[in-house]
C-alpha cells in the first residue's frame, strides 16, 4: 500500500534548537546544499557550469513569546532540527549558527530577520 502522505507538500513545521522547540510564522525556507551551481555560455554556444561553495541555509521568522531571548539565539554554535510534519521529513543542521539582524514587530509580535548557516544540512528522515 502507498503512503497515504505522498502526495503532501508543505505545511506544518517544526523547529528545534538545542533541543528547545520555537514557534515559526510563515513557514522555513530551507536551503539545504553546501554549495551553488551557476551556468554560463561560451562565446561558440557550448555551456559550462561553475560551482562554489556556499553554506547551507534555513531562513525563518519567529513568534516573540515569553522566555525568548536574542541571547540564546546568539550562541556561537547550535544544532537545529527542521521537521517538515506534513511531508514527514527531518533536516538536521549541526555547528550552525543564528546570523542576520532581527527585527521585533511590535504589531504581529514577529521576529524576522534570522537565518541558521551551517557547513552541514542532511536530511535524516
Amino acid at each position: 500500500m502507498a503512503d497515504q502522505c505522498c502526495d503532501a507538500s508543505g505545511g506544518r513545521v517544526e523547529l528545534r534548537i538545542n533541543g528547545v522547540l520555537f514557534s515559526t510564522r510563515a513557514g522555513i525556507t530551507l536551503r539545504p546544499t553546501a554549495y551553488e551551481s551557476e551556468a554560463g555560455s561560451n562565446d561558440d554556444g557550448s555551456i559550462y557550469v561553475t560551482t562554489k561553495p556556499m553554506p547551507a541555509e534555513a531562513e525563518f521568522t519567529l513568534g516573540d513569546k515569553c522566555g525568548l531571548t536574542m541571547d540564546f539565539l546568539e550562541q556561537c554554535y547550535v544544532d537545529a532540527t527542521i521537521f517538515f510534519v506534513d511531508m514527514k521529513k527531518t533536516y538536521l543542521m549541526t555547528r550552525a549558527t543564528v546570523v542576520g539582524r532581527p527585527e521585533i514587530s511590535s504589531d504581529s509580535g514577529e521576529i524576522s530577520g534570522l537565518k541558521l548557516v551551517s557547513r552541514i544540512c542532511r536530511q535524516i528522515a
